[in-house]
């Protein structure tokens, strides 16, 4: 199993996959919002104990670590589709927050290991079109 999916598998960052869910409204596939969003999602979720162990599991010494080599893994799978619809819809403010109500909505926000709120998601958004905002304190769950 690589990393990106171990990541993806056991530690929960269900922000990933609200935001899959999420852009599936705008026709991109499971696989391509899971790929566009893994990156930022292990970001928004650096401080969560589960990071750091998973790091640990496939031979990394931290989650930073594993956030650089998860981002070269995502970032090959981003570039094997058009992400111009994502970035576009993500650049309209009034679609943002849209894509906010959803994910808020989606089960999967639940198992996210850090609690994220309208205002972290935004920052989340702002991530994954690689414009991150300043880091905002977030609650663990």
């Amino acid at each position: 199993m690589c990393s990106s999916d171990l990541a993806a598998s056991h530690c929960s960052v269900g922000v990933v996959h609200a935001f899959a869910h999420g852009v599936a409204a705008w026709g991109v596939s499971h696989a391509a919002g899971n790929a566009t969003a893994l990156a930022a999602g292990l970001r928004a979720n650096r401080s969560a104990p589960a990071l750091g162990r998973l790091a640990r599991r496939v031979g990394l010494g931290t989650a930073d670590e594993l956030e650089a080599k998860v981002q070269r893994i995502a970032a090959t799978a981003a570039a094997s589709f058009d992400r111009g619809c994502v970035l576009e819809r993500l650049s309209d403010a009034s679609e943002r927050t849209q894509l906010i109500e959803r994910m808020t909505k989606d089960p999967c926000l639940r198992t996210n290991p850090v609690r994220l709120g309208a205002v972290e998601l935004e920052a989340f958004l702002q991530d994954v079109t690689g414009n991150p905002a300043q880091q905002i304190g977030r609650a663990h769950v």
